[in-house]
């Protein structure tokens, strides 16, 4: 019978009568082997920028039947994971792989068509290949690991790494931690005042939209309500709202309220109690021009020079030239005498405005 090598570190399997003068050396090397199976390799199974195969040599030293194989590459890994195939699919046996290839890339364990282990690079992870032939599968060794308590971890035990592990529920300090909640179903919520220091110096341009420096971020302290509540309350309704330029209505420009023209062709005048012309609010008078009538003038009278030429004088109803200067102071029991001076002016109304402004006037109605 013929030596085979159908076992899982492909030792030399003598048959009967086989290996004859040489069977001494043929068990030392496989007990050489043996040792080999549990020590530590380095090998550089990448040499280009491709999947790899290792395969197991039958009954010679192989880096590949090490426990412990750091995997490194002659050139750097990019692109997608590279796979590296372990040969021949039939062996079944227990690997700690190290990925420490260059490019920063992770590396895919595979054997068949079966499952792989993925290994970030810079880690190292205990895997198993079941040997099933062309549907061979790899396992993580440590994936359904249980642990007890008293395994320590980093100096602590497990008890204690548990307790000390984030819960929903438990109070934790956070330091130089970085939070994500960019992911699918990641979020912060209920973030209050009194989780945040207020030396915290949060940066308005770090808010959705932000639009507003840092400094003009803190006059936002002390508001008591809804900013739009307070910016409403700025003109509560009945507000008059005047600008000198713009004539659109101030919903647009405020971006709230109903809004109507207001004393178009009027000036404002404030309300007082004590006079009934304005003593209640829109209440409305006077004239933009106004004719004096005779009671509106003052009181006064015009001078009347002596006259020299001729008068005309009425006496009872008779017309008498006068062609002498006549007193017109009469005896008792005379004629009186009525001198007018001549007309003058047109009896046109006058502008009644005091200096003015124009501007465009709206009252909050809603």
């Amino acid at each position: 019978m013929a030596s085979t090598y159908e076992n899982n570190l492909r030792l030399n399997e003598m048959g009967t009568g086989d290996q004859s003068g040489t069977w001494g050396q043929v068990t030392n090397t496989n007990l050489e082997l043996i040792a080999e199976a549990f020590s530590y390799q380095t090998e550089a199974t990448f040499g280009s920028n491709a999947d790899a195969t290792a395969t197991i040599g039958d009954g010679v030293s192989d880096k590949y039947r090490g426990m412990y194989i750091k995997v490194t590459s002659v050139t750097s890994l990019s692109g997608v994971t590279k796979i590296l195939n372990i040969a021949p699919n039939t062996v079944s046996k227990m690997f700690l792989i190290e990925n420490a290839t260059t490019g920063g890339q992770p590396i895919a364990i595979s054997q068949g068509s079966g499952a792989n282990v993925t290994i970030a690079n810079g880690s190292t992870k205990l895997i198993f290949t079941d040997g099933l032939g062309s549907g061979a599968a790899v396992y993580d060794g440590l994936a359904k690991l249980e642990l007890e308590a008293n395994i320590t971890i980093g100096g602590s035990t497990l008890a204690t790494q548990i307790a000390d592990f984030i819960t929903a529920s438990s109070t934790t300090t956070f330091t130089n931690k970085t939070f994500d909640a960019d992911g699918t179903g990641n979020s912060l919520t209920n973030v209050e005042d009194a989780n945040i220091k207020a030396s915290a110096a949060i940066d308005a341009t770090k808010i959705a939209n932000g639009t507003v420096s840092n400094t003009e971020f803190q006059y936002l302290n002390g508001v008591t309500s809804a900013l739009q509540t307070q910016i409403n309350n700025i003109y509560p309704v009945g507000s008059i709202y005047m600008n000198a330029t713009n004539a659109t209505n101030p919903n647009t420009l405020l971006g709230f309220g109903t809004w109507v023209r207001f004393g178009e062709g009027r000036m404002v005048i404030s309300q007082h109690s004590a006079n009934s012309r304005w003593n209640s609010a829109e209440e409305t008078g006077g004239s933009e021009a106004i004719t004096l009538t005779a009671s509106q003038i003052p009181s006064h009278r015009h001078s009347q020079a002596t006259q020299t030429a001729p008068r005309v004088e009425y006496y009872g109803g008779a017309e008498t030239v006068i062609t002498e200067f006549q007193d017109t102071t009469l005896a008792p029991g005379g004629t009186t005498s009525t001198y007018y001076t001549g007309y003058t002016g047109s009896g046109g109304s006058h502008d009644n405005m005091p200096p003015f402004i124009t501007v465009y006037m709206w009252k909050r109605t809603a």
